[in-house]
């Protein structure tokens, strides 16, 4: 397993009991990276306390001073919650209520769309040739970055002209279409790329960092 900081089980401080769990759910790499990231830095704030008798509203103090000194989303705040809320239950059997720790308003906010006209712009002042293609993708299919960035070449069928997904958001799989245009501007950047495993290869082997 790739982590953020070395050997989490070593070196982090945070019980083993903690590691078995996500991985016996399942959880995906990147996801069990973020989780142990939370807990460690919610381990070293609190400093060796005893935290089955820490009060819940210094953990929310916590939980918004983190946020906020960092400008970080509420997506990131909800992750914080849940890696939090998962380690009370995994490591001291006590299930913390969403009142004890509440969760944060979902925003009212309308996304952003990229129209075509702005997509085509991006385009044209992105030079690196595989960045092109990675941004051809995302926007020709739908999928994410990350998806992206996973894309193995076993996973693009030309013949039927659609793109499987493996382990995409919450763990899914899922197929996408391939139009024609994208299948042809992918062979134009196999050939010069010669990728081996993945459709985007990082210079020393594997996947592509997003």
């Amino acid at each position: 397993m790739s982590e953020l900081f070395g050997d989490p089980k070593r070196d982090s401080g945070i019980s083993p009991k903690f590691f078995r769990h996500l991985e016996y759910r399942n959880y995906s790499r990147r996801t069990i990276d973020s989780y142990v990231l939370h807990v460690k830095n919610f381990l070293t704030s609190f400093n060796g306390r005893d935290l089955f008798r820490v009060d819940f509203i210094e953990v929310r103090e916590y939980i918004i001073e983190h946020v906020t000194s960092r400008n970080l989303s509420r997506s990131y705040q909800n992750q914080m919650i849940n890696a939090i809320k998962i380690y009370y239950d995994v490591v001291y059997r006590r299930r913390i209520t969403s009142l004890e720790l509440p969760r944060p308003l979902k925003s009212r906010k309308l996304p952003e769309v990229f129209f075509e006209g702005r997509s085509k712009k991006m385009l044209e002042v992105t030079i690196n040739r595989k960045h092109k293609v990675i941004i051809s993708l995302i926007y020709g299919t739908g999928m994410r970055l990350s998806e992206a960035a996973d894309l193995g070449l076993n996973d693009i069928d030309e013949l039927r002209g659609v793109i499987k997904i493996r382990r995409g958001k919450g763990g899914k799989d899922r197929v996408v279409p391939l139009p024609g245009n994208l299948a042809e501007l992918i062979r134009g950047y196999r050939k010069p790329y010669q990728p081996e495993v993945y459709l985007f290869e990082a210079q020393r082997g594997g996947p592509y960092s997003p």
